[in-house]
């Protein structure tokens, strides 16, 4: 597949949700692809072409800046998880619905995370993780040092079924999809100021 094909199979078309369009295009489309045996040329890489065209129709529709006070939202992935694409989407989503949906790139473990928050002052934090068999301690330490610093903080969790999520109180919410996922941010965020 070549960048160029991915961009038009991928492309958001004019008055379309970015939530409709993961969910009915893009998601299917890369989880498609990741079934599939493929031969590419030296430079070519189908999984990465579609995954670049994916993030270039989320750059076109999501270029404006956040509103001014608008609350924030923090994406994290666990430290040694790649960063799915499905967080960007997300974010992307929640621009959409007028929040500041900020992905935090490189290794976060856990004190790095309650640092973030004190900078940022999120209305939210979400913890994404795609990956199986991940290190259950990653994706537990990130979501318990925050809790523990923050008690009031929403945190939301989207992981694989069966991914060990700590029982940290009713801040911490997990998620089942891409869709509820994203209804319970803006439903949380609707309702909250940023965190003191």
């Amino acid at each position: 597949m070549t960048c160029c094909a991915a961009r038009s199979l991928l492309a958001v078309g004019e008055g379309v949700p970015v939530a409709q369009w993961w969910t009915a295009l893009a998601e299917p489309s890369t989880q498609a692809l990741a079934r599939l045996t493929v031969i590419d040329r030296p430079g070519v890489d189908a999984a990465a072409a579609l995954t670049a065209a994916a993030l270039a129709a989320l750059r076109t529709r999501t270029a404006a800046p956040a509103p001014a006070g608008a609350p924030v939202v923090l994406l994290l992935v666990p430290a040694g998880e790649p960063r799915p694409l499905v967080v960007h989407a997300l974010a992307g989503a929640l621009v959409e619905e007028g929040i500041d949906a900020r992905i935090v790139g490189g290794p976060v473990g856990p004190h790095r995370a309650v640092e973030l928050v004190l900078m940022s002052r999120p209305a939210a934090v979400v913890h994404v993780s795609e990956r199986v068999g991940a290190d259950p301690d990653a994706l537990a330490g990130l979501v318990t040092r925050v809790a523990d610093a923050h008690p009031e903080l929403p945190q939301l969790v989207l992981a694989p079924e069966g991914t060990a999520v700590p029982p940290t109180g009713r801040s911490v919410q997990r998620a089942r999809t891409f869709t509820g996922l994203l209804h319970e941010v803006t439903a949380i965020v609707g309702s909250r100021d940023t965190i003191g």
